[in-house]
């Protein structure tokens, strides 16, 4: 078989059938149909997807794969010998994820540092009750000093 395209355009006419016919049974969308029957490659997608599109279209039309699949298989090697390696993009410094690790840990060693800080005050201010040493008799305004086992003053 000489090309893909031409092979898929005849079983489909031959089949009675338009692209949008074939988009519609096999739920391939028209614009790829298309492309596969142009054999505009680079609009197409991985070719694990092509290969199971043309098998689709192959089985709705009434058409052989093995041959359909042999081409495109030929076209599938072909472009990827004639394709230039892609240059790996350098990652840049790789110091910057450790560096950001680092400011986590301090903002988080921060963060328990002034929480911790702030229950200890907490329960310094509560052991003492509020109260700063004196107490306010009610039958009195006049503060009067509390002194343990005594009586006040006053």
């Amino acid at each position: 078989m000489a090309e893909l395209g031409s092979y898929l355009v005849s079983g489909r006419e031959q089949a009675g059938m338009s692209a949008k016919d074939i988009a519609q049974v096999t739920r391939i969308p028209v614009r790829t149909v298309q492309a596969l029957e142009q054999e505009r490659w680079h609009d197409l997608p991985e070719a694990a997807f092509v290969r199971g599109f043309v098998v689709n279209y192959c089985r709705t039309v009434g058409l052989d794969d093995g041959p359909a699949l042999e081409t495109l298989a030929t076209v599938v090697r072909k472009a990827r010998q004639n394709e230039k390696p892609h240059p790996i993009p350098d990652p840049g410094p790789t110091n910057i994820l450790v560096s950001s690790r680092r400011t986590f840990t301090w903002t988080y060693m921060a963060i328990i540092l002034v929480f911790t800080l702030g229950i200890m005050l907490a329960v310094l201010l509560a052991g003492t009750g509020g109260n700063d040493g004196l107490s306010m008799n009610k039958s009195q305004s006049t503060p009067t000093r509390y002194v343990p086992g005594g009586l006040p003053n006053g």
